[in-house]
């Protein structure tokens, strides 16, 4: 009896191979499949965990964008300053130039008994400045209370801004913090702690945050249930204290992935190399693209040059968080430490590093805290000078040491001719359209905004519709930048 040949299996090469067996590979070749199925499985997990996508969010192009109302969107821009404060007419004719209108409440004569009264003992080490600076902005949150309004952006009178504040960056800035707060942001220990007082204004979780898009022009940062402080000016938010290191080497992509953030392109911020060097490096160190805003939920702001309020925040920092007396615990030496803590209580997180250090662990408080959002780099950086707290600290004997982000910005700011983190701002003073010690002559009389505009002459009100045209069109009208667009139109010519 003879045998049928059978064909050759030219799937595994294999003469005789039962036709069950043509689609199953060799062993070894299912175990190299596996290992090349693990392998891109972990590169996969390893750069979505490292390089965390940032939301694709823009708004619409710079030739579409319409400018914020005169406020930048909020109730009011209330000044923290005195009638007599020399740094108050910069800051209004910032204001005239770029077309925002301020709000400065009359601050009293604060004497050495307002001190002794906010004082908790005979035993306090609090500095006089410090003191005077926390009454001033409590002063100008219980003007804010007392008009009713539902928003209101508080600015520290030494601010500085770029010429586009009003025309590009709030704009934009408003569009991206929408978005953010408009997403369901789950938080367990939130969602607990509002539960826990029907005070705080968080009591509304996230049903409060979906609406936000449903009336950008009445709420254009979200409706005031969905947020409760707003950083637009800081020092910087490096997600945890400066003594733990920041930036490049110290912190990573990853560190992003369980903070609610997004990033919006925004032309008028200054190029990478140009920025502070703290926000230039931690922006590099979380791979943020060029030329964009970090938006983020807070973790460590420092500084409250300008810094956003609803009424139900504001409530909240008058009676509990940071009311008109030193706070009990320990670690709460200035104003902007206690507005820091509120934004971290919200989050549940304890202090560490050199905080948890300074602060003894003592801080008793359990509330709820304040929803918190940073905007950096930021909209509003104080200007280089004289620190009125330090003058105040200085002439009672303390010693006054620069905090370090000053410290490292100066150099740059005098390289630049420009504060930290300011594209195109008034610190220089080219854009100013009237000398300050005319306006600052007599200022306790002209009052705020609308008495200094009644003392201007008519040179000035020329000279400020000149700084108004350039504005309009998005120029930086200084010396430097207006020889350096003519070297470029040479070099061009020239080739």
């Amino acid at each position: 009896m003879h045998s049928v040949p059978m064909k050759k299996n030219y799937y595994n090469g294999v003469a005789g191979s039962m036709p069950s067996m043509l689609a199953r590979p060799p062993r070894n070749s299912r175990s190299l499949a596996q290992v090349v199925a693990v392998v891109v499985g972990l590169i996969v997990l390893y750069y979505l965990n490292w390089l965390p996508i940032f939301p694709s969010f823009y708004v619409s192009s710079s030739s579409t964008i319409k400018p914020a109302n005169a406020t930048l969107g909020f109730g009011a821009l209330v000044v923290v300053s005195g009638a007599d404060s020399p740094r108050l007419d910069r800051l209004i004719q910032a204001a005239n130039v770029t077309g925002i209108h301020l709000q400065v409440p009359q601050q009293p004569k604060w004497t050495d008994q307002d001190v002794d009264n906010f004082r908790n003992s005979t035993q306090s080490d609090m500095g006089i400045g410090s003191i005077l600076a926390w009454l001033a902005h409590n002063k100008a949150i219980q003007w804010f209370m007392d008009s009713g309004l539902e928003t209101a952006l508080i600015l520290e009178d030494d601010v500085d801004f770029d010429i586009n504040i009003r025309t590009k960056q709030a704009p934009i800035t408003q569009a991206a913090i929408r978005e953010l707060v408009s997403r369901p942001q789950p938080n367990t220990s939130r969602s607990e702690a509002s539960s826990s007082s029907s005070k705080s204004p968080t009591s509304s979780t996230n049903q409060a945050r979906r609406p936000s898009h449903s009336n950008p022009k009445k709420y254009p940062y979200g409706p005031p249930a969905a947020w409760d402080l707003l950083y637009l000016g800081t020092c910087g938010d490096y997600l945890n204290s400066l003594g733990d290191g920041l930036g490049v080497g110290h912190h990573h992509p990853i560190n992003l992935s369980s903070i609610p953030h997004l990033a919006v392109p925004d032309t008028t911020i200054p190029r990478r190399h140009d920025l502070h060097p703290f926000t230039a490096s931690l922006l590099t160190s979380l791979d943020v693209p060029e030329q964009h805003r970090l938006i983020h939920e807070s973790r460590w702001p420092l500084c409250t040059f300008g810094y956003a309020l609803t009424r139900a925040s504001a409530t909240l920092l008058l009676s509990t968080l940071a009311p008109a007396h030193e706070p009990a615990w320990e670690g709460t030496r200035a104003y902007d430490v206690a507005i820091l803590k509120a934004c971290r209580e919200s989050l549940k997180q304890p202090l560490t590093g050199d905080a948890a250090i300074d602060a003894g662990n003592t801080d008793p408080r359990t509330g709820p805290g304040l929803r918190c959002v940073s905007v950096q780099p930021e909209l509003f950086h104080h200007m280089e000078g004289s620190s009125m707290i330090a003058g105040v600290e200085e002439a009672g004997g303390a010693e006054v040491f620069r905090p370090p982000v000053d410290v490292a910005a100066w150099e740059q700011i005098w390289w630049r001719r420009e504060s930290a983190n300011i594209g195109c701002g008034f610190w220089d003073g080219e854009l100013l359209f009237r000398d300050e010690q005319k306006g600052n002559a007599g200022a306790a009389e002209a009052g705020g905004q609308e008495g200094r505009e009644k003392a201007m002459d008519e040179g000035d009100w020329r000279r400020l519709a000149d700084r108004r045209r350039d504005v309009e069109k998005g120029r930086c009208a200084k010396k430097r930048v207006i020889e350096a667009e003519e070297e470029a139109r040479k070099r061009g010519k020239g080739r």
